[in-house]
């Protein structure tokens, strides 16, 4: 037993001896806020058809535009302020445009003859689809290092 207890004790003791001190920990996050301005990119395009059926002359008239809405650019401005501790709040904003030149086919009743629509296409440049959206933030923050920060943030976009 006695071998057992000096082996423990001299084991604790090394510990002690070679542990080293602990630096500062990443405490608390101690700024203000922040304001963070950022570039991403939708890397996918997307196609969709849009066809509407409006009565012209009595008849059913039928114009279909295939769209396609390319890649780009995502503009994004966010802001956030320390409430409590780690605990901020924050609002984001963000916006994605693309600009295409959109084809259409129509079937246009014809006005004299019932029964007889007429058949037309053509391209309409500078048609524009455009993406806002609104991001409410609940964040709490990680300070990682004095230079290094990372938020985890949640929250509804509108």
């Amino acid at each position: 037993m006695v071998i057992n207890k000096t082996c423990v004790l001299a084991l604790m003791g090394t510990m002690v001896a070679m542990a080293s001190s602990v630096h500062a920990q990443t405490g608390d996050w101690t700024d203000r806020g922040y304001i963070g301005v950022n570039l991403g990119a939708q890397l996918q395009s997307r196609t969709f058809t849009e066809t509407a059926q409006p009565v012209v002359y009595g008849e059913l008239a039928t114009v279909t535009v295939p769209h396609t809405i390319a890649n780009g650019l995502i503009f994004d401005v966010s802001g956030a302020m320390r409430v409590w501790e780690n605990f901020g709040v924050g609002v984001g904003y963000s916006r994605f445009s693309s600009t295409e030149t959109a084809t259409f086919t129509a079937l246009i009743p014809n006005p004299a003859v019932f029964g007889a629509p007429r058949a037309t296409s053509g391209a309409i440049s500078g048609v524009s689809h455009t993406e806002d959206a609104v991001h409410i933030q609940l964040l709490w923050m990680f300070p990682v290092s004095p230079a290094l920060h990372v938020a985890a943030i949640i929250g509804p976009s509108f």
